[in-house]
């Protein structure tokens, strides 16, 4: 037992400096940041059996007060100081600003101490998450650059006791390049960290690059391709037949958003415009609506007048703002975080029928499709339809050992009636979902967690902490992730 615990058993923290024993009512002092000498002092002198008293208590309840949520003052104090800088997305070194310190009622700490907790607090969760994953996961992951920095974001897969769950156990900065090698190093290290290896994935979920679809190759495994990604890339193509509409909005956004001609705009709309960028199509969409919005506004503006799209290519215009809309939704609907390939499947069928041009990427059999018969075989065999011989190919790393499944007793009688009852016993010619592990039917059809996750990363990582060390980075994230898994009393020594 230590001083710290003692004095948070037997004492009962009153006005900054002074405690009441919890014996005798009597009113101690001890200074802050001087340790417990003058407690232990008296318990020493005043109460001589406090350690057996103590001893007792433990055994009688058989467990600590941590397990219960009780914590001294000392941890309860930096228990808020790490929430509060990990949810608020604060530096380090706000700890030991002279503002925070006179506002804040925690007891002043130091960058250093804090750093000690945030180190044991990552290594206990780390430690919850190693036992919760098993032997048997999945592996999503991205990447993410910063300034000269390329991170490494691996989520790992696995099915828990309330179902499907996605937990961040690693945020390295990529040192060795950005090849297929080089990944699978980064995640053979980070899984060593939890005493897994990388024979122990059975499936990633990825962009549908050429650099992960040769890490899936050599590892030997499905990838599930994002599905976000793939729509995004068939929204591009989808889009190139109304490159001159978009061309004529973002020269009216263009405009509408130099400094005289925006004033003008405020004056009859509080919208302001919006031009499209390069990266994602959902900008686009942006824009054409922002153009239905702000149009009768814009007539205002004498200096659009010459560009503003009238006639035919208005209503063009608004012919594509109606289609744009109805695929929004289909984005919308795939960020969803419990979608499942089965429902990203009846999405896609349904935007192939009426817009073909989708098809190359949309496709079941698309070129961009790394692994088209398991993305299948999940889609089937979650939906209770039969599989083809190659389809039950791709499931057989997903099914039970033999050792996992329930032994029937032997039926009682004689040697034919034992024959007669199996004969009449229904033999099963298709697999279900009960013949394999329950991962196979958390396999996410997105990697849209990374995603989230790298939009976090942006408030943490600002410009002006560019300089923070990538292991300090990578505890916060690791301990803004998994926030649920840790409290005040994980902190506890």
């Amino acid at each position: 037992m230590t001083s710290r615990q003692l004095a948070a058993f037997f004492f009962t923290p009153l006005e900054p400096g002074h405690y009441r024993c919890n014996i005798c009512e009597q009113t101690r002092k001890q200074a802050a940041r001087t340790g417990y000498t003058n407690l232990m002092s008296h318990l020493q002198s005043v109460h001589p059996t406090h350690g057996e008293e103590y001893a007792e208590f433990q055994a009688r309840n058989l467990a600590t007060l941590e397990v219960f949520g009780f914590v001294d003052e000392v941890t309860s104090h930096m228990y808020d100081w790490l929430r509060w800088i990990v949810e608020r997305n604060l530096p380090l070194s706000e700890v030991e600003t002279p503002l925070t310190r006179q506002l804040v009622r925690m007891r002043p700490t130091s960058v250093s101490t804090l750093k000690t907790y945030m180190a044991r607090v990552a290594a206990r969760v780390g430690t919850i998450i190693a036992e919760e994953m098993g032997t048997c996961i999945g592996i999503m992951w991205d990447g993410w650059s910063c300034g000269t920095r390329h991170y490494v974001a691996v989520l790992v897969v696995y099915h828990g006791p309330n179902g499907p769950i996605e937990r961040l156990i690693g945020l390295s900065p990529a040192e060795d390049g950005q090849t297929a090698d080089a990944q699978i190093e980064i995640m053979a290290a980070i899984l060593e960290v939890y005493g897994k290896t990388t024979r122990m994935i059975k499936f990633v979920v990825g962009d549908n690059c050429v650099t992960n679809q040769a890490l899936a190759t050599k590892l030997g495994v499905p990838l599930v391709g994002c599905a976000s990604h793939r729509f995004n890339l068939a929204m591009v193509k989808y889009l190139t037949n109304s490159a001159d509409l978009i061309s004529q909005i973002r020269d009216l956004m263009t405009t509408l958003r130099l400094p005289n001609n925006a004033a003008q705009l405020a004056l009859h709309t509080p919208l302001l415009a919006e031009r499209s960028n390069a990266t994602r199509w959902s900008s686009v969409w942006k824009m054409v609506d922002k153009y239905v919005r702000i149009r009768d506004a814009a007539k205002h503006v004498a200096a659009v007048e010459d560009i503003l799209p009238r006639g035919n290519a208005h209503r063009r215009i608004v012919g594509l703002h109606a289609k744009l809309k109805e695929l929004h939704s289909v984005c919308e609907k795939l960020q969803h975080h419990k979608r499942t390939l089965g429902e990203v499947r009846a999405l896609f069928d349904a935007c192939i029928k009426k817009y073909p041009i989708m098809d190359s990427y949309l496709g079941e059999d698309a070129a961009i499709v790394h692994s088209p018969v398991f993305e299948s075989a999940v889609v089937k065999i979650t939906s209770a339809l039969p599989l083809s011989t190659a389809e039950q190919a791709a499931l057989e790393p997903f099914r039970k050992s033999p050792s996992s499944e329930a032994q029937e007793p032997p039926p009682a009688g004689d040697f034919a009636t034992q024959v007669l009852r199996q004969a009449k016993k229904p033999r099963r010619a298709q697999p279900t979902m009960a013949d394999y592990v329950a991962l196979l039917g958390a396999v996410p059809p997105t990697s849209n967690r990374c995603e989230r996750l790298f939009s976090e990363c942006k408030y943490v990582l600002e410009p002006h902490r560019a300089a923070m060390h990538p292991a300090n980075f990578e505890r916060l994230m690791f301990l803004k992730a998994n926030r649920d898994l840790w409290n005040a009393s994980t902190l506890a020594p």
